[in-house]
């Protein structure tokens, strides 16, 4: 087997464990093989009549291929915008685990031409809303040579965000039914009384 690199699975994404391998001419179940909690990492159809199971390669796959147009996960098959990842992490809680089901991903724009935030929306439920927004952010410099694709925390924490791109996240989560145009008006509302 040839090790690769650059492969990198959604179990692994930020705040996920790290403990599996890179294998490259393999079939994807025996990629997911290699995965501890295989089962868990698959972009799974809500659609009654198609319930596929999909994958995506890295963060880059998973935005640009298996999300419609508003960032929600999409099923590669059907094409239906209801899919899901769900996750579930032990806390430091003894017995507590933190489930959730990743419903969508929004990339927020930035000037910068490798670094990307994103955000995934996730939910307390799989037939739920959306009820938080989990920051992250990916640089992909495999275009230059030597470079790969990193993401995480980063050396200075979570996503800095200007101003512009802040507003642009708001517009998307409004776009996304996570935030209303009543709910903004609210909070401008409460500023007017202050």
């Amino acid at each position: 087997m040839k090790v690769v690199e650059n492969f990198q699975c959604l179990h692994c994404l930020p705040g996920f464990p790290l403990n599996w391998k890179y294998i490259s001419n393999t079939n994807v179940n025996e990629l997911l093989a290699i995965c501890k909690e295989d089962k868990d990492i698959w972009i799974k159809c809500r659609n009654q009549n198609c319930q596929e199971r999909t994958w995506a390669n890295d963060i880059v796959d998973l935005i640009d291929n298996h999300t419609d147009t508003r960032g929600r996960l999409k099923c590669s098959k059907c094409g239906i915008s209801d899919a899901y990842i769900y996750r579930k992490s032990n806390l430091q809680e003894k017995d507590k685990v933190f489930e959730r089901w990743i419903k969508g991903v929004i990339r927020i724009t930035t000037p910068y031409q490798t670094y990307s935030p994103y955000v995934y929306l996730i939910s307390d439920e799989e037939n739920g809303d959306i009820t938080g927004i989990h920051f992250n952010y990916y640089k992909d410099a495999r275009s230059k040579p030597g470079g790969k694709l990193k993401h995480g925390h980063g050396p200075g924490g979570v996503p800095v965000l200007s101003q512009k791109e802040l507003l642009d996240l708001i517009e998307k989560l409004i776009s996304f039914c996570c935030l209303s145009v009543q709910d903004i008006k609210n909070l401008l509302d409460r500023f007017e009384k202050n």
